[in-house]
């Protein structure tokens, strides 16, 4: 399903759901970046006030290892909390697709150094647990979900009313009421996690002194925490692998939500935001078969489309004479009927078959998108065809003499996509014609070199 936002926020891309609604990674048009827009579903008015307050709760937080949130605003029945999009995985996701002992510890590390940043500037977080922890492809960690994050400056009681978090990762003492030290529950559900991470590392007893069953025998925050990790491996942060498995697996994972998004909005009619999440699911994984066979129905479809152009003229004029024989037989009137519903139908289909992709030279050639380079930026390379009548001419590209092969009038280039400068001049003259050409990913563009006024051409 795709999900309703404000003007000027496209291409949305499900990044996950939960219990508390959907979080989607989307381009702001009007800065020309990235963000991530949580969108929460609540009927109850107080509840939607609760998850307004935790935009407004993380807005608070200014340390690197949580998202930086930028706007938060209500709509219906819904909650928006716009917020830095990190790419990266859950560390769920991490765990179970397994790591070496190297990027275990790293990421381990980064764990720890996260919390203790979190309880230095007075938070506990309330709900740590490996879905709510992102990794990025260098081994960094970030927290998200902060709807149970508070303040812990008062002290505050846990009563069963009350009780919060994920049950397979809360301190034993938050089920049996009374005074709760929020950030020694923090310090256990993260030796909880570290268990899985250090598994066969040689620190598997520092998960276990943080998962101490007994409040007063772990570490009292991260802060003591980090100091206890570095007393058993040291200042020096561990080996980190180069390239990362977080970085691999999060490339796997984000090019095909990509192609499900691309899927979605193509369906839609929205074309152009399909066509570029298509350019960077190959851009994430350029031997992602789906992602390949979707930028070939791109093309399939403008062919469609032009074919439609082309035969629908001869289709309207057998319409029309088929509408003027009725008219005779049916009357004035009916004859306004039916033209009028005949011209909606026809509208319609128009507005059902454009796509707001229109440049008709958009072609995919499979000799050229996917060979065996492996590189990202020769396959979303494009084709610019140079059609020149004038051989006396020099024809510049990017300030460079482009050579015309002999026996060929046409200069055939394949090209990096973006923008491209295009020059024609005599000998040593400056250029009589100039033009910028933008050349998309896949893209086949055709340029006819016009002639100088009043000279050769």
């Amino acid at each position: 399903m795709i999900p309703w936002l404000p003007k000027g926020f496209v291409q949305p891309v499900c990044l996950g759901r939960g219990g508390f609604g959907s979080v989607y990674r989307v381009r702001q048009t009007a800065l020309d970046r990235l963000v991530a827009v949580k969108i929460c579903r609540e009927r109850d008015r107080h509840k939607r006030r609760e998850l307004f307050n935790e935009g407004k709760t993380q807005a608070r937080v200014s340390i690197p290892c949580v998202p930086q949130v930028f706007d938060a605003f209500m709509r219906r029945n819904s909650v928006y909390i716009v917020m830095q999009w990190i790419r990266g995985i859950s560390l769920q996701e991490l765990v179970a697709a397994g790591t070496d002992e190297g990027e275990r510890l790293c990421v381990a590390s980064a764990l720890i150094h996260a919390l203790a940043a979190l309880h230095g500037q007075g938070y506990a977080h309330r709900d740590i647990k490996p879905a709510n922890i992102l990794v990025d492809g260098h081994d960094a960690v970030y927290f998200i979900d902060f709807g149970f994050t508070q303040k812990t400056d008062e002290e505050r009681l846990s009563v069963s009313h009350r009780l919060q978090g994920t049950p397979a990762y809360m301190a034993p003492e938050l089920f049996q009421g009374g005074y709760v030290d929020e950030q020694r529950a923090d310090v256990y559900a993260c030796g909880l996690i570290l268990r899985d991470v250090l598994c066969q590392t040689g620190q598997e007893d520092f998960a276990e002194i943080c998962a101490d069953e007994h409040p007063a025998q772990r570490p009292a925050s991260g802060l003591d925490m980090l100091l206890l990790w570095r007393e058993r491996v040291g200042i020096e942060q561990p080996q980190r692998p180069d390239p990362t498995r977080a970085a691999h697996l999060e490339a796997d994972m984000f090019s095909q939500r990509l192609c499900d998004a691309a899927r979605l909005l193509r369906n839609a009619g929205r074309h152009t935001e399909a066509y570029w999440l298509v350019v960077e699911s190959v851009e994430c994984n350029t031997l992602n078969g789906v992602a390949r066979s979707l930028m070939q129905s791109f093309s399939n479809g403008v062919r469609q489309r032009n074919a439609f152009h082309r035969f629908a003229p001869a289709g309207v004029v057998s319409l029309v004479c088929f509408l003027v024989l009725g008219a005779f037989l049916l009357g004035r009137n009916s004859w306004d009927r039916v033209s009028e519903n005949t011209n909606n139908k026809i509208i319609r289909r128009r507005t059902i078959l454009s796509t707001d992709i229109r440049t008709s030279d958009f072609e995919v050639v499979p000799g050229i998108e996917f060979h065996q380079d492996s590189t990202a930026r020769r396959l979303l390379s494009g084709v610019l065809v140079i059609r020149n009548d004038l051989p006396e001419s020099v024809v510049r590209l990017n300030g460079d003499t482009v050579s015309v092969t002999i026996g060929r009038r046409d200069i055939r280039k394949v090209l990096p996509y973006g923008e491209h400068i295009l020059s024609v001049g005599y000998g040593t003259e400056p250029a009589y014609w100039r033009e910028h050409i933008t050349l998309l990913p896949f893209q086949t563009k055709i340029i006819a070199i016009p002639g100088k006024k009043g000279g050769a051409g």
